[in-house]
Order: structure tokens, then C-alpha cells, then sequence
């Protein structure tokens, strides 16, 4: 609901043709609307500036001709830099403005010679005098004006509740300079500042890349003839206004009238009054059994509580109406004692009906519970829309269903006493005749049916005909014969309907006869085939059986073992030397294996690539060593030794000198040991350390910290050790920032280590804590290189080694993390987010100047922040903020070294190398494996992409196409409707309900809505292309008998996607899952339990392939799906060392709103990187030439 207080999305500008800007002093047409006059200028769009007072009180006469002329001449400046021409300046003194017609007819002429319509003005909010005349005056000449004129009141002195927010985030710093400008008045008092400030306070509920906003009440001369007074309302009013109550008086009472009869059901039918999430309800109990009936006290929850004091028995109709004269609410409301609401049925019967106001009263559904001895034996429902000519001849309203207004009570509407039962039908009829009911199409309330009210399952018929006689008595004489024949028409045509739906089941019955014969038949006969096969296949598995015993025990025997080797030299001389190799790589390369995962992980690292090179050719085809020998050839032959750091982004180590004297500054080194097996190695790589320093560490308990005291306290060149147990909270983050933060920042260099285990990867990271530590600390020698390097004139402020080799590529982006991740920036004051891959560390060791992390030990982070561990591999704090590392060093205008891994070496820091390696005969393997039984693509950058760097751009050409009003409603409101429309629904969308917010926020008509409902549209289908390869493999899968799938988290409607597809050449897939339509994404992980469990087969027998790193990797990976990613071409161009700064480019301002540059470098990335496979991709080439060149 807050969003009815204040917006929660900013617009770009104020659309307008000709505007005109009050000021009441020099300075405020800058502090109030400096940013929206700049968003005006940028376009073109004519500016008048009106300084309507000289700004000179309080200054001595004989200064005040010089003093205005400062002070006009301040203003003059500020106009240049904002580019309007010059302000006119109607020389009112200073705080002798006045609300009134002089001021009034003068604003009317400006407004009428300017032709303006838009018009800005102080808000009547303001503190200073001056400020609330000229907004009083001009919200009366704008209410005047005989054209539609908007008027935008800006805020200065006094923050208002705006209604609009703009975006001046890439203008704060010219509206800043403006501000500048007013050398006399910022002298006095930095309002230069507090105007900034005041710019950044309203980006509070705005997204993480809006920083600076102007507030605004945007209002026009049609509402303002309307109602002249709804500005100058309290806030309490205006909340009201909103549905917003302060208080439980703002709603209207509702009286729940009850009729008790003592039954041991009331006190569910209370319960459920006093669970009633609507605030302002009284209680009415209607005592219908007389003495002796229970106390029920005076509250029903939060919710007083009456009861009528009579001692004797009450008719149903006399207890109504008992309940109706005792009733003091607005809106009253029938509950019989055996019935109950559901918590909201008051709460959206109130709202409906304030929605609705011609309606003074309302229903909604309810369900109905049939008992029998107690026990529940069906349920149905009452939900039928409103129809006069049915109620007149059968009730369909349960009682407690319907809210209606008091004054119906008022003007003569009354049970009938006379009526033993279905009185309340008789009240409906009453009721109809004096005001329209409203159907709500909701269950909120349950009426249980135990068949003891003349009504229920054990019902008399003929006492219930009598009953209706008598209700129809009374009215025969009341309905005219146009009602009569109203309602007798009625019944026709319902008997109509009915006889020709039962025409068409009979159909329907005798074609599924029918078919059911035709099954049978052929079901006998499969069956006869099926028999036949199975005897053929019994035949054959009995022979298999027979060879498979033979052939096992032939190769098991002692002769066959015996003879191997005469076997290989036999090979040999008959020239079958590839048989005799393999034969022998079978038998030799297990026992190897078994032997190398003997030795030490760090001791494995080092010699795997010496094993590799000395006897290659015995690994040969296998994939491992393939991935190794291609990076070899890779990183050494594309790129000249001088050029490999430059194109790169790598730093080689040995290429460093060490550091040759002690660094100037103190030196720290925080590590956290949270797995105490690994105390010594620690304690190993520490002895390493060269230079005099202080030791921090944290651990979980008081037994490891008494182990860690023992092996570090007699570490060499240790100063200070300081232990700390922690609680489990961050893993190494928390200690880092929240334990040690205030300490640490007292340093000039920290490292940060921690013992890394990574249980969650099963063995398949092993080796990535001691990579990272032999980097970081891996000798005396290494150590001095890396302060070489933080030493340097070069500003580097932050070390770190290329990320693991057998970390996956993909995890060079946010993951999960994006959305935390988007907020810290904000936070952090980081401007640039980045959107796809990016440099991180990885496992969170590094080297660092303190400084370079100033602005994350400034952020005041608490323990408390971090959530407990949970073997959680991603998603937490403590994932973001190892993100935030790189940005932030950036940020604090310091430079990050990535250490060359020489071990593993790549060509991209990313290590996308590895995406490369993938070559479609693998591809084609896995799809071949009989254990794979579904395949599900993703749609958008997988099989079929769009000719831009970013397909949001699509607006812009929708926008453009559209042209004039219409086009600048919808660039200024589309994502802003696509937002609302998500909020509203709490899940996904369609393109249907983005335009349905569409229309309301933009004010655009419903013909000019539909007109870019279907441009988008069409402009999406023409401008799509297939992405052959992928399209291939999806061939592929079909030709293979795989069960293909498409699924896709968009909000276009699936006929149109599936319309692209089919022009794209794309068809026969066998299920589509659309989070439009569904609800489910992926990047949740909410669609693939629904595969699951629409599939009944387990997640290893189903492959996913897609483009986005989190939802089509990450997420089904972590459920263990087989995974096959394919990067986006965007951002396979973005990790080529030569296009990188031609993309990261094109996403910054201003080039990331050029539509030329957009489509330019699409147009180039699409042609070039759109396919999936590259044998003989060369980095060094500024595009690949082609995949297969």
C-alpha cells in the first residue's frame, strides 16, 4: 500500500510543449526544478523563467540596488549552464508577495502570452512566505485557465508528498553546478548541499540506479476546477482519499448481526468475526432462545460485543428485525449462529463497495458444507452473478453473504414477520426493489447445511413449496406483468440452454462409445503384438545371456590374463598399434588414477601439468588433458609474451620484481580457521610472511582457538595475535567486516585467507583453498612481488589470483546475487553495475590497501546482518559482498591486479576458454545417452535472438515507430507499467495486464494502448532471428525420440512466441512452460519442481539447455539436472579481449540510449557470436571471421 503514498518508480521527464517556471526568489527555479528544466532544454522544448521578487530583504538600502544585481546576475549564470536563455525578472520585494487578483491576473498573462502547458511553481506546502503566495496564486491562474494546463509544484524548504518523482540521476551534476552559481546565498548557508541531498533522500523507494530525484505534485487545471481545495487538505484527508485509514473511525461501522440460539456453533461464528481482518466492526447478538441462553461477554476479539436482553424465544424474522433496530453501523451485515466468514469477507465487501459507489450493498460467494450425523459428506458452493428476474423466483444470496447499507433499513426495508422461513429471501426481494446489488465473484464465507432449518439435504419438499407460496402471495400483487414476464422468460431460456447442452452430451456420449469400441479393438490387437514381440524378445536376451556367460568367462580365465601381453605383441606385429595402445591405456590409466589421488591436493596441482607433458600421449582423448593442451596452445601462441597482460587483463607473477626494502605502512592479515584440521597448513603458509605484522584470527570455538594459539603464537615476524570465537554466522565475511572491521581499518594493507573446503562441490573443487594460498602466500618471494605491486605509482589497490580452474565460467556473474547485489552498489554509491560478467574473487582471498575497501567498512555491517550457516553455496550476504570487492576498489578510484594462473593459464580472466572447448560431438554424446529422456530448451538468446546489445532497446524502436505523445507516453511509462503490473499480481505477467497499467499511468486512450500492445508486438516477431546451431541441436533431440520442452521467463503471450518459433523454423516441441502464464520461473526453481512433478521422472534423466547463467545453470545444477550453458552473444563479444571495451562502452551513458549505437554493435555481435561452437576461435581478432574459418 505504500505505493499510495509515494511512488515507487521515477519517471524520465514531464512530457510538455511550451513551459513556464516560477521562481519567487534568484536561485529557486534552480533548487526546485533545476533537473526537470535541464530534462526540458535536452529536448528542445521552450523555457520561460519568471523571478517574480528581487530577493533583497534584509539588506540595507544603500546595498540593495548592488545586492539585487548579484543576485539577478547569479540566476543569469545558472540559466547558461541549464541552457533556457535568460530569466525575466518582475521585481516584487522581497516577502511582500500576496495571494491575490493583482498576483493572479499577472501569472494568467504570463501563462496566456508563453502558451505554456506546464507550469512549475513552489508548492503551497513552504515554509517562506513568499514561496506559498506565488503556489497559491498560480494553482488559482492555472485553475482559471480556459486550455488543459499541467502544473508540476516542486519542493525547496519543505519536503511535500509528491505524487511524481523524477529521474535526474545522469543531471545532478550540472544541476549542481547550476547551484554553484549562487555564490552570495550559498555563502550564508550550503543550500547547494542540502538541495543535493534533499535530490539523493528521494531516490529512497526508487531502484538502485536512479541517485538523484526531483519531487513533484503534478496536478492540472481539470482537477483543480474540480476540487480547488483537495491541495490544501491534511494529510489525514488525504490518506483517506487514498483507502489509506489512520484510524479504525476513518472506516465506516459494520454491525454483524447475529440471531443465537445458544448452539454450540456460536463460538466458531464468533471466532470467525473476531478474526475478521476488517478493523471497525461491532457485534450484534440477537438472544433468538431466551432465558437461560449462555453469557457471552462484551468483546468478540478486538471487536465490542452487544447482546439483546430478552427472555423470551425470538421468531427468525422477529430476531432480524430485533437485530436491525439495535444496530448503530453504517453497513450491517446477517451471521447465522452455525455459519462462519472467512477473514476477509467484510474487509472486501467495505472495499467493493467503495470502489463501486453507485451500489449500496454487495455479496460475494459462499461455500456451502453439507452434513450428515456431523459428518461432512459433499460440498458445493453459492457464487452466481446478480440476476433481479432469478431472486424473483428463487433465492440464491445466503444471508451472511450480503453487506448492505443501513439507510435500506431506514427507508422501509424489514423482515416479514409473518414468514416461518425464507424470510431473508423475501428481505433480498425488498431490497432489489430499492437499489442495484453487486456480485462479488470471491469465496469468503462457508454456511454449513445440517439439514435442520427447513432448508438443509433432509429437506421437506412440499413444506419448502409452501413456503415459496407464501412469499409469492405476498408479492403476486406487487410485480407487474413486465416483471412477471421478465421473470417466466427467464426460466425459458434457462430450459433452452439447458436442453441444448444436454443434446450435445448425448452427442458427446455416443462419439466416446464409439470410441471406446475403436480402443478396444485396437488394444486387442496391440496386445497379440505385443505378445509376439515379447517372446522375441525373451529369445533374444536368453541368447544374449548365453554370449555375455561365454565372453566373461573366457576374458576372466586364466589363459586370457596369461596371454595379454602376447596379445599386445601380436597387435604390434600385425601393424594394429592404435588397438594394442588402447588395450593397454584401459588396463593402465584406472591404476593410475588411483595412485595420483593418493598424493596431497597442492602437491597434485603441481603435478599434473609436469605428468601431462612427459607422457601426453597416454592421456590422448581424454577430456581433461584435451582442455589442458588446447589452453597450452591457446595462451601461448595467440597472443605475442608483450601483449598477453594488455589484451588479457592478467598480471604475470614472474614478470614481477620483488619488493627489495620493507614496505612503509602497518600490515595485517585476517584469517579465518573455522575447519581446525587445517591449523597447520596455515600455520606453513604464514611462516612465508617477510615483513613485520599483526595476525587476526576468528574461529567457532574455544578448543580451536586454544589450537590456533599454539601454532601461530611463534610465527617469524609476528608482532600481535589476536584470537576471536565468532558465532557461525557470514563465514568469513562477518569477522572480516563486523569483529574485526574497526581494527583492520586502522592498517595500510590487509590480506584475507580463510580455511575454504567447499563440502557442497563433493570433491570437485579440491585444491582451491591451496591455489588461492600459494598465490597469496605461497613463499617469502611471492609475497614481496605481490607488495611490489601495492607499493607501485600504479594505484593498485587490490590483488588477487585468477579465479580456480575448475570453477565453471559461468560463475563470473551474480548468480543469485544480483538483486542484493544492485542494492549494496546503490548503498556503496557505485554507479556503474555491472550486468553480465565481471571481476571478482572468487573464494574471497586477496591482498588489498586498506583504503581500497574504505566504503564496505564504512557501511556499517553487523553480525546480525548475515544469515546463520546453513550450507548454503549462494545467496547470501557474504556471496554479494565478495562481489563488491573489485567494485568497490574501483569506486575508491584505486586499480585490482589479477594474478595469471600459469598453472592452468587462459586467454580470458573469465576463463570462457572453457565455453569454447565445447564442441558439438560432446554435445551430440550427452544427447545420445539413453539415461536422458527429456530435453528443455530456453527460448530467447538460446534458440532465437534479437539484433541488440540489450533487447529492452526494443522499447525504444516501439517508442520511436509509435511517434510524437504517444511514443513518449510509452518509453516514460512502459517498464514502469511492467513494475506495477508484477507488484500487483505477485508473480509474473502478461503483456495484457503491462498495458492494462499502461493505459492507467500513461493516460493514453484505450485505442492508442491497443495501437502498442500490437506495435510491440509486431515488432518483436519481425525483428527475431534463429540461432542455428542451437536450433540444430533441438533437431537433434527430436530426431533422437527425446521428450522436448520449451520453457521461458517472459511476458510475451505464447501464441506470439510460438508464431516466432514457427517463422524461425522451430516446431514439434511436446510441452511449453511461460511464466507469463503459469507463474513459475526458473531463476526460482519453482518451474523445474513443477517439471518434476508434471514429468515424474528424476532430475538426472532431464538436460537443460539455456543462456542465462543463474536460471539455466545454476539453479537446475544445483537440483542435479544435467546442464549444457550457451552464452548469450553479447556477452561471449564482452569477454573477447578487443571487444570488452567496445561493449562495456556502448552500456555506459550516453552511448547505452543511442538506438544507432544499440542496433550498430547488435547488429555486428549477432552475425558474429550468435553461433554456439568455435574450433579455431582467436581471441586476438577484433570479431571471429567465422565459427568454422
Amino acid at each position: 500500500m505504500e505505493n499510495l503514498l509515494i511512488p515507487y518508480q521515477a519517471v524520465k521527464k514531464i512530457t510538455a510543449h511550451r513551459v513556464l517556471v516560477f521562481a519567487p526568489h534568484p536561485d529557486d527555479e534552480v533548487f526546485g526544478c533545476g533537473g526537470a528544466i535541464l530534462h526540458h532544454t535536452a529536448e528542445n522544448i521552450p523555457v520561460r523563467v519568471i523571478i517574480v521578487t528581487n530577493g533583497g530583504y534584509g539588506i540595507n538600502p544603500s546595498e540593495l540596488s548592488d545586492y539585487v544585481r548579484q543576485r539577478q546576475n547569479e540566476s543569469i549564470n545558472a540559466a547558461s549552464v541549464l541552457n533556457y536563455g535568460k530569466p525575466v525578472f518582475w521585481h516584487y520585494n522581497d516577502r511582500d508577495l500576496h495571494y491575490g487578483e493583482t498576483l493572479i491576473t499577472e501569472i494568467l498573462s504570463a501563462i496566456h502570452d508563453t502558451r505554456a502547458d506546464l507550469v512549475y511553481a513552489p508548492s503551497v506546502y513552504e515554509i517562506h512566505p513568499d514561496h506559498r503566495a506565488l503556489g497559491m496564486a498560480t494553482m488559482e491562474a492555472v485553475r482559471r485557465s480556459e486550455k488543459q494546463i499541467k502544473l508540476a509544484l516542486y519542493e525547496i524548504g519543505q519536503p511535500i508528498q509528491p505524487n511524481l518523482l523524477l529521474d535526474i540521476s545522469d543531471l545532478a551534476e550540472r544541476k549542481m553546478e547550476a547551484m554553484r552559481c549562487f555564490i552570495s546565498q550559498n555563502a550564508k548557508q550550503r543550500y547547494d548541499l542540502d538541495i543535493a541531498a534533499l535530490n539523493r533522500y528521494r531516490t529512497y523507494t526508487l531502484p538502485a540506479e536512479v541517485t538523484a530525484a526531483e519531487a513533484y505534485i503534478l496536478t492540472n487545471s481539470e482537477e483543480l476546477a474540480s476540487d480547488p481545495l483537495k491541495l490544501y487538505q491534511s494529510e489525514h484527508a488525504r490518506q483517506q482519499k487514498a483507502g489509506l485509514a489512520l484510524d479504525t473511525e476513518d472506516l465506516p461501522l459494520v454491525s454483524v448481526i447475529i440471531r443465537s440460539m445458544d448452539r454450540h456453533t456460536l463460538s466458531d461464528a464468533l471466532d470467525s468475526v473476531a478474526l475478521q481482518t476488517y478493523p471497525n466492526i461491532e457485534v450484534v447478538l440477537v438472544n433468538a432462545k431466551g432465558h437461560g441462553h449462555s453469557a457471552v461477554g462484551d468483546w468478540c476479539g478486538r471487536f465490542p460485543l452487544r447482546m439483546t436482553s430478552n427472555t423470551e424465544p425470538l421468531h427468525r424474522s422477529k430476531a432480524a428485525n430485533t437485530g436491525l433496530e439495535t444496530a448503530r453501523g453504517k453497513y450491517l451485515i446477517f451471521l447465522d449462529d452455525d455459519d462462519f466468514f472467512n477473514p476477509d469477507h467484510i474487509a472486501t465487501l467495505v472495499s467493493e463497495l467503495k470502489t463501486h459507489k453507485r451500489f449500496r450493498c454487495a455479496y460475494t460467494g459462499v461455500r456451502v458444507d453439507y452434513y450428515i450425523d456431523d459428518q461432512l459428506v459433499s460440498a458445493t458452493q453459492f457464487n452466481e452473478p446478480f440476476d433481479q428476474r432469478k431472486l424473483w423466483g428463487r433465492n440464491f444470496i445466503p444471508i451472511h453473504a450480503m453487506l448492505f447499507e443501513h439507510t435500506l433499513v431506514t427507508e422501509g426495508s424489514a423482515f416479514d414477520e409473518n414468514l416461518d422461513i425464507l424470510e431473508d429471501w423475501d428481505f433480498w426481494i425488498q431490497i432489489a426493489q430499492r437499489c442495484k446489488i453487486l456480485h462479488i465473484d470471491k469465496i469468503t464465507a462457508v454456511y454449513r447445511n445440517h439439514g435442520d432449518s427447513g432448508m438443509g439435504s433432509k429437506l421437506d419438499e412440499t413444506f419448502l413449496q409452501q413456503a415459496r407460496s407464501k412469499v409469492f402471495e405476498k408479492w403476486k400483487s406487487q410485480f407487474s406483468g413486465k416483471q412477471l414476464e421478465d421473470m417466466i422468460l427467464y426460466w425459458e431460456e434457462k430450459a433452452a440452454v439447458l436442453n441444448e447442452q444436454i443434446a450435445v452430451k448425448k452427442q458427446e456420449i455416443r462419439t466416446i462409445q464409439n470410441r471406446i469400441k475403436q480402443l478396444e479393438q485396437e488394444q486387442h490387437t496391440h496386445a497379440l503384438h505385443e505378445q509376439s514381440l515379447q517372446k522375441t524378445i525373451s529369445a533374444l536376451q536368453s541368447a544374449n545371456r548365453n554370449l555375455t556367460n561365454t565372453i566373461t568367462e573366457f576374458t576372466q580365465s586364466s589363459s586370457w590374463k596369461i596371454t595379454a601381453p602376447l596379445r599386445f605383441l601380436v597387435r604390434i606385429l600385425r601393424g594394429q598399434r592404435r588397438e594394442a595402445w588402447n588395450g593397454f591405456r584401459r588396463r593402465i590409466l584406472p591404476i593410475g588414477g588411483k595412485i595420483f589421488r593418493l598424493f596431497p591436493a597442492r602437491l597434485r596441482l603441481r603435478m599434473l601439468p609436469i605428468i601431462y607433458r612427459l607422457t601426453g600421449p597416454l592421456f590422448k582423448g581424454t577430456e581433461h588433458y584435451e582442455s589442458w593442451r588446447i589452453q597450452q596452445n591457446d595462451t601461448n601462441q595467440l597472443f605475442p609474451s608483450h601483449a598477453r597482460g594488455t589484451l588479457t587483463g592478467l598480471t604475470d607473477i614472474a614478470d614481477i620484481a620483488p619488493l627489495d626494502t620493507f614496505p612503509t605502512g602497518r600490515i595485517a592479515i585476517h584469517a579465518h580457521i573455522f575447519y581446525a584440521d587445517l591449523i597447520n597448513e596455515f600455520g606453513s603458509f604464514l611462516e612465508n610472511m617477510p615483513y613485520r605484522y599483526d595476525l587476526f584470527i576468528s574461529t567457532s570455538n574455544e578448543t580451536d582457538k586454544q589450537a590456533c594459539q599454539r601454532t601461530f603464537s611463534g610465527l617469524p615476524h609476528l608482532n600481535q595475535l589476536t584470537i576471536t570465537v565468532v558465532p557461525n554466522r557470514g563465514r568469513d565475511i562477518a569477522p572480516l567486516f563486523c569483529t574485526f572491521g574497526n581494527e583492520l581499518q586502522q592498517y595500510d594493507y590487509i590480506a584475507h585467507i580463510h580455511s575454504k573446503k567447499s563440502l557442497y562441490s563433493h570433491g570437485a573443487a579440491d585444491g582451491w583453498r591451496e591455489y588461492l594460498l600459494t598465490h597469496l602466500l605461497g613463499s617469502s618471494e611471492q609475497i614481496r612481488k605481490i607488495f611490489t605491486l601495492l607499493t607501485s605509482d600504479k594505484n593498485i589497490g587490490f590483488v588477487y589470483p585468477q579465479n580456480f580452474s575448475v570453477l565453471p565460467y559461468w560463475a563470473n556473474t551474480w548468480l543469485s546475487n544480483k538483486t542484493r547485489g544492485h542494492a549494496w552498489c546503490k548503498k556503496l554509491g557505485i554507479a556503474s553495475v555491472p550486468s553480465g560478467y565481471f571481476d571478482f574473487p572468487a573464494g574471497s582471498m586477496f591482498w588489498a590497501q586498506t583504503k581500497a575497501l574504505q566504503p564496505l567498512f564504512n557501511a556499517q555491517l553487523k553480525i546480525e546482518d548475515f544469515p546463520e550457516e546453513a550450507g548454503q553455496n549462494d545467496a547470501t550476504l557474504a556471496h554479494c559482498i565478495e562481489r563488491l570487492f573489485v567494485l568497490t576498489t574501483r569506486h575508491s578510484g584505486l586499480n585490482t591486479v589479477i594474478l595469471k594462473d600459469n598453472q592452468s593459464p587462459n586467454w580470458s580472466r573469465w576463463r570462457i576458454d572453457q565455453y569454447l572447448l565445447h564442441q558439438k560431438e560432446k554435445i551430440h554424446a550427452i544427447l545420445q545417452r539413453s539415461d536422458i529422456r527429456i530435453v528443455v530448451f530456453d527460448i530467447f538468446d538460446t534458440l532465437i535472438t534479437r539484433p541488440l546489445l540489450n533487447p529492452e532497446h526494443v522499447k525504444a524502436i516501439v517508442a520511436r515507430r509509435a511517434g510524437g505523445r504517444i511514443g513518449e507516453r510509452y518509453l516514460e511509462f512502459r517498464a514502469m507499467a511492467e513494475n506495477q503490473a508484477r507488484q500487483i499480481a505477485g508473480r509474473d505477467v502478461g503483456l495484457d495486464s503491462i498495458f492494462r497499467e499502461l493505459g492507467i499511468l500513461s493516460g493514453l486512450s484505450a485505442d492508442e494502448i491497443e495501437q502498442l500492445h500490437q506495435l510491440e508486438i509486431t515488432i518483436e516477431t519481425s525483428i527475431v532471428a534463429p540461432r542455428q546451431e542451437a536450433v540444430d541441436l533441438f533437431r537433434f533431440a527430436q530426431d533422437l525420440g527425446k521428450r522436448v520442452i520449451l520453457a521461458s521467463d517472459m511476458y510475451l503471450p505464447q501464441p506470439v512466441i510460438e508464431n516466432m518459433l514457427i517463422h524461425c523454423g522451430i516446431s514439434g516441441w511436446h510441452a511449453f512452460y511461460l511464466s507469463a502464464a503459469n507463474g513459475l520461473r526458473k531463476d526460482t526453481g519453482d518451474f523445474y519442481h513443477q517439471l518434476l512433478n508434471d514429468e515424474q521422472v528424476s532430475a538426472n534423466s532431464i538436460l537443460i539447455i539455456g543462456d542465462n547463467e543463474q536460471s539455466d545453470a545454476q539453479k537446475p545444477g544445483d537440483m542435479k539436472f544435467h546442464v549444457t550453458h550457451v552464452m548469450r552473444p553479447v556477452e561471449l563479444a564482452r569477454a573477447t579481449p578487443r571487444l570488452e571495451p567496445i561493449i562495456e562502452n556502448a552500456f555506459a551513458p550516453p552511448a547505452q540510449n543511442d538506438l544507432n549505437t544499440q542496433l550498430t554493435l547488435g547488429a555486428i555481435v549477432q552475425a558474429n557470436f550468435r553461433p554456439l561452437f568455435y574450433p579455431q576461435f582467436n581471441p586476438a581478432d577484433f570479431v571471429p571471421a567465422s565459427p568454422w574459418a
